[in-house]
């Protein structure tokens, strides 16, 4: 082959391969923030789950009441009105039901 024809092939295939490359660059620019996103609700849901868990083997082996971690209040005609929750922390926070 002669040198003129390998330089002409180079030439054909440079704008081929600009091309795949800035498609290549444009997608990662576009999906990388979907992917962080989705990595994060799988972090929240794993975490969501492990606490499940933790939870209702406490429950189930007797170790924790119920009442302890979950409280409810009534009004005068017996409705719930509140509902407290312990924190990790210990702490109790109250919210209002709807």
């Amino acid at each position: 082959m002669s040198r003129q024809k390998r330089c002409r092939r180079r030439l054909l295939l440079l704008p081929l391969l600009l091309l795949t490359v800035g498609n290549v660059v444009l997608l990662q620019l576009r999906i990388a923030p979907m992917l962080r996103k989705i990595a994060e609700n799988q972090v929240v849901n794993a975490a969501s789950e492990a606490i499940f868990r933790a939870v209702t083997r406490q429950l189930q082996t007797g170790s924790v009441d119920y009442s302890r971690i979950i409280g409810l209040e009534k009004d005068a005609s017996g409705k719930v009105s509140a509902r407290t929750s312990l924190h990790v922390s210990g702490s109790s926070r109250s919210q209002r039901s709807t």
